[in-house]
């Protein structure tokens, strides 16, 4: 007779892990709003390194070995990030004068790209 005993810590522990994956995009954003930003990238950063920790602990690392994240890359997505922050915080604080900015700024990156291709 083969039978098969079950943690009772089994069910309710996935239970549990379900319910922290549908709770946590709310928690994040609530401590956004209530505690402010510096709340929110704390928590953020904390949960990416909490995350980090538990899947080099329980061995899942090996899984991401061969991932070839160059330097130049991560500074790129860096980069990036910076220029969607300048461009939504000018469109919040400068309003009006964003556009002829952006337009000014678009059209000397233009020159400067036709300019290298001629020569």
């Amino acid at each position: 007779m083969n039978v098969e005993l079950s943690h009772p810590c089994d069910k309710s522990g996935n239970s549990v892990c379900m319910a922290f994956a549908i709770s946590y995009p709310i928690y994040l954003v609530y401590v956004g709003l209530r505690f402010g930003g510096l709340a929110f990238w704390g928590f953020l950063a904390g949960s990416i390194g909490l995350m980090g920790i538990i899947i080099a602990r329980l061995g899942y690392a090996s899984n991401f070995r061969n991932w070839d994240i160059s330097l130049k890359r991560t500074l790129g997505l860096l980069l990036c990030f910076l220029l969607a922050i300048g461009f939504y915080g000018g469109l919040i604080y400068l309003k009006t004068w964003f556009v002829p900015i952006g337009f000014g700024l678009a059209g000397v990156g233009l020159l400067l790209v036709l300019r290298r291709s001629k020569s």
